[in-house]
This record gives structure tokens, C-alpha cells and sequence, in this order.
């Protein structure tokens, strides 16, 4: 047999090692989201547990906002087509419910995997624990099968019903938003004056506002699982590894993990205000940040092959229950405004989010002249890094000048990163729009924040540079260059402020010798900014949710 063969076979085999691993982390991912994961069982973490009290409390419906119990308020026109409408939900609702429950007792009454030591050496060296009841079908999930088998068949069958289970998802998501988009239904307004505007649910119903608040916040669940599915899907194909090795999980928890905190972090002080907008990109982008520098995909081709192939994919069965209460609104209309998540403006901002967050992007000469005509930087520095020529900067009309920005003005040591830190703001002002700056700015701090408290088996060096790019750009960025009144960061800011000063902090303890004097200023600064930064307080029933979670923990 040629070296070749033997290589090819090593690798096939290394990879269906690595397919394995996948399939345990995937499916212990799925048990942590609702209805799998158990009430007497915590999260594996606080900003999941939130997440997973929104799916919760969400996809539920509360009885008083059933059809039944509104009828009497709603004009007799409407009564048919909501009907329908309330029908699909309920049918919806109960394939959900009984699709996990299906899926469930197919995990519980697993068949023997048999002698298989590899099975078990996988399940225990995954990072993310399967819990113990459902752990016969986690074995089964991965464990080689005989064709043929019962083992062989069963897998066919659970890998049919977790298909099934996503799709049921997403209807009931779609479904329970129509229904609430079609109850907060309004005509158009008239130029006639003396003709009133038209409520399907009366203008002044006392659930008229906790409608409108559990669609956005369905809007916000449906764009997530969207978010993470894209993820997922685009990160299975990559062909570097797939699986994290230091942290043995799948990449696509990466990506999770910063969703989930930028959720934890923003959304309790903005949705029930409104800015959903924000909230659906923060939901989608979370998850795909990394892609285009983890996969061979381009931002082109993960836009038009991914996110709008399947963000708004919703089963045709909904379209005959698509149907307005007023004749100026058509199905498509209603497709377009208000079930559709991707709509022109949202797909327009994902894709710059996208450019902005990933460090492969090349500027194109129009942005390279707005990057240096804001001046953030010394000029010098910007045309180096952005490769400007002399004869395009004397085109462009570009000045040596020292930078405008509180940033590099307090901090004119460029720090050892690559310069990485600083391309990133000058890409973020190539940006127009404070809201899309607002979310390129809450992602990225919890991708520093996400690496911060992973990276401990970095070497510390490695760490070292990272927080002082952490401190003297993005961070200071943030605290001294960005409108945090009118587009606040919430808790994103403090949460990246504390994580760098904790790595700071474990560096001196355990290194000091990488300490020199430029980071003793820089943790003497994070300190004072850990005392100055606004820290949004978090809601009672959050902190309620969070100390079950620890008592759960304890116990």
C-alpha cells in the first residue's frame, strides 16, 4: 500500500473520529434548548439559562391570549380568518410538543450500542456533558452500526424525527408570530379625516401591549435558532477541524456562546422598548461572526446560499392562513413586512456587520477614503495599514494629521495584535449608522469577553497582547469614542471590562515578568473604568432565574 493510501485512510479516519465528537456536542447543544432541557436541571451556563427561559416563556401561550378568550373583542369581520389562523397555531403548538416528545422517548429506549470502547472514550472527552437520562441515546447517536442492525435503523429514525423537530419549530415560531402580528393588525391611515382608523383588537385591549412585546421577542428566538443553524450547517462543511481542541466542543459554540451573552447583555433594556431591528441582527450575526475566517466561504456566498435560502424558509401549508383583514395589504406584503426576518434594510446591515467583524475583509477605495478622512488614528498610521499609495492619498486629498479620536489620543501605543484591534475601528467608521455601529460594537466585545475567559490555556504571552489591544482599543473605543447615551452597550461593556481585568490579573499573578510598566497603566485604568462604566441593572425575575440556576448547581 503507497504512503498515499495510508495517509488518505489516517485522515479518513481522524475525521470520522472528529463526525463523532460532532454528533455528541451537537446533541448535547440541542438537550440544553426547550422543552428537552429538564426544570430541575441547570443551564451549563447564565447566559443559556436566560436564553432558554425566553423559549420557555415565549413559545408557550398564555391562556388568556388563546382566540377563544379574545373573540368578543374583535370585530365579526375577522372572526373566520383568525380562526384559521388560531387553528394553525394550536396544530402547530401540538406537533412541537409531541414531535419532542417522540424524539425524547426515542433517546430513553435506545438499543445496546454494543461493544463499542470508542463510544464511551467520546461521550467522556466531550466538553459538553450529555444528561444522564439521555445519555443511552447520546452512545446510540455515535456509535458504529451495522447495516442493517436495530442500532442502524434507530439511528435513521431519531436522525428523521430531529428533522421533523426543527421544522415544527420553525412553523409554530412563524405561525405564533402571524397570529400576533394579525391580532395587533391596523388599517391604513386614511386621508379622508373623518373616517377612524380600524383595530382588528381594539386600540385600547389591556393585552395589546404584551402582544406586541412576545412578537419581538419571538422575532428574536426565530432569527436566533435561524442564526444557529446557519452556523452550524456552514461550520460542519469547513474543512480545517471542526472541533475546538483545547475545548473539545464544536466551533459553532463559539458563536453561541457570544449570541447568547450579547442577548443576556442587551436585550432586557431594549425589547420591550422596541429596537427589534437590532435585536434580530444581534440574533443572527451572533452566530455566523466567524465564518468567513473559519470557512472557505465568502460573505456572497454565505448571504445568498445560507442566510437567504433559510432564514425565512417556512413550510407552504401557511400560506393559504396568510391572509390580511384590510384590502390594501396583500399575502406578499404580509410576507415582506411582517413575518419575513430578512427584510431589505436587516439583509443590508448583516452583510456590512459581516464585512466589519471579519479580519480577511479588504476595504474597497471608497472606504479606505472615509477610514482616512475620519482620522481616528495618525494618518501615517491608517495609509500603512490600509495600504494607501501616495498617489491615491494625494488623489483623495488626505493630510498628515494627528487622530481626532479620544482613543488614539490616550493611548498612542499601538498595541502587539497584529494590528488587528485597530483595523477593526477603522473599519467600524467606514460604517453608516449609529445602530449598525452599536452592533458591530457589542459583538465584537463579547467575542473579546468570549475569548477571555476561554483562553486559558493560551500561552500567556499571547494572552498578555491580546488584553492590551483589548484595553487601549476596543474597550477604550467604547468608553471614550462611542454615543453609549443615545446607542448604549449595555452590560456588553462592564462584562468585557471585568474579563480583561480577571485576565490581567491571573497574567500578574502567575507570569508577572510579562508585566512591564505600559500594562500597570492599562490595569490601572480597566480599574477605574470598572468603577466608571454604567452597569445596566439586571431585572428581578432574571436574578431570580439566575440564583435557581445556582441553586440547581449546589445541589
Amino acid at each position: 500500500m503507497s504512503p498515499e493510501v495510508d495517509a488518505s485512510d489516517a485522515e479518513q479516519a481522524k475525521r470520522e473520529g472528529e463526525n463523532r465528537l460532532l454528533k455528541i456536542g451537537y446533541f448535547g447543544l440541542m438537550q440544553e434548548r426547550y422543552p428537552f432541557q429538564p426544570t430541575n436541571k441547570p443551564s451549563y451556563n447564565d447566559e443559556n439559562a436566560y436564553f432558554l427561559s425566553l423559549e420557555r416563556k415565549y413559545m408557550d401561550i398564555p391562556v388568556e391570549l388563546e382566540f377563544p378568550n379574545l373573540i368578543a373583542n374583535i370585530p365579526k369581520k375577522h372572526h373566520q380568518r383568525l380562526q384559521r389562523i388560531w387553528e394553525k397555531v394550536e396544530e402547530s403548538y401540538f406537533e412541537f410538543l409531541g414531535i419532542s416528545s417522540d424524539l425524547q422517548t426515542k433517546w430513553k429506549n435506545s438499543p445496546a450500542p454494543g461493544t463499542d470502547p470508542e463510544t464511551t472514550a467520546i461521550m467522556e472527552r466531550s466538553a459538553i456533558k450529555i444528561a444522564t437520562a439521555l445519555q443511552p441515546g447520546g452512545q446510540a447517536i455515535i456509535a458504529r452500526a451495522i447495516q442493517g442492525s436495530d442500532l442502524k435503523k434507530w439511528q435513521r429514525e431519531e436522525k428523521g424525527l430531529r428533522g421533523q423537530f426543527y421544522a415544527e419549530t420553525k412553523i409554530l415560531l412563524v405561525s405564533l408570530r402571524l397570529y400576533y402580528e394579525m391580532l395587533l393588525e391596523t388599517s391604513h391611515e386614511s386621508e379622508d379625516i373623518t373616517q377612524e382608523k380600524e383595530y382588528v383588537l381594539p386600540k385600547d385591549h389591556p393585552q395589546r401591549n404584551e402582544i406586541a412585546i412576545r412578537n419581538r421577542f419571538l422575532r428574536l428566538i426565530d432569527a436566533t435558532h435561524q442564526g444557529i443553524a446557519i452556523g452550524k450547517a456552514a461550520h460542519h462543511q469547513q474543512r480545517k477541524p471542526r472541533i475546538r481542541k483545547k475545548e473539545v466542543k464544536p466551533y459553532i459554540v463559539h458563536g453561541m456562546d457570544v449570541t447568547f451573552a450579547s442577548i443576556l447583555d442587551t436585550i432586557p433594556y431594549i425589547l420591550e422598548h422596541g429596537q427589534t431591528e437590532l435585536a434580530v441582527i444581534l440574533g443572527i450575526v451572533g452566530p455566523i461572526h466567524d465564518l468567513v475566517e473559519d470557512t472557505n466561504l465568502d460573505i456572497d456566498t454565505l448571504i445568498s446560499n445560507y442566510l437567504n435560502r433559510l432564514t425565512d424558509f417556512y413550510d407552504s401549508s401557511l400560506d393559504p392562513i396568510i391572509e390580511s383583514g384590510f384590502p390594501d395589504y396583500t399575502r406578499e406584503y404580509i410576507k415582506q413586512k411582517v413575518l419575513n426576518l430578512l427584510k431589505n434594510k436587516t439583509a443590508k446591515a448583516i452583510r456590512q456587520l459581516l464585512r466589519i467583524l471579519s479580519n480577511n475583509t479588504v476595504l474597497t477605495p471608497k472606504e479606505k477614503r472615509t477610514a482616512a478622512k475620519n482620522n481616528i488614528a495618525p494618518t501615517q498610521r491608517i495609509l500603512d495599514n490600509l495600504e494607501i499609495n501616495d498617489q491615491d492619498r494625494n488623489n483623495w486629498g488626505i493630510e498628515l494629521k494627528e487622530p481626532n479620536s479620544e482613543t488614539y489620543q490616550q493611548f498612542p501605543v499601538e498595541p502587539t495584535d497584529d494590528n488587528k484591534a485597530t483595523n477593526f475601528l477603522l473599519r467600524l467608521t467606514t460604517l453608516v449608522g449609529q445602530v449598525k455601529q452599536q452592533a458591530a460594537l457589542i459583538l465584537k466585545l463579547e467575542d473579546r469577553s468570549n475569548y477571555n475567559i476561554t483562553s486559558k490555556d493560551m500561552p500567556a504571552e499571547n494572552r498578555r497582547n491580546t488584553m492590551r489591544a483589548n484595553t487601549s482599543r476596543i474597550i477604550a473605543w467604547a468608553m471614550l469614542d462611542h454615543n453609549n447615551s443615545q446607542y448604549p452597550l449595555s452590560n456588553s461593556l462592564p462584562r468585557t471590562i471585568d474579563t480583561t481585568l480577571q485576565v490581567y490579573k491571573e497574567i500578574q499573578a502567575n507570569t508577572p515578568e510579562l508585566i512591564e510598566e505600559l500594562d500597570k497603566q492599562y490595569i490601572a485604568q480597566l480599574e477605574q473604568w470598572q468603577t466608571d462604566v454604567l452597569r445596566f441593572e439586571l431585572p428581578q425575575k432574571i436574578k431570580a432565574l439566575f440564583e435557581r440556576e445556582a441553586q440547581l448547581k449546589a445541589t
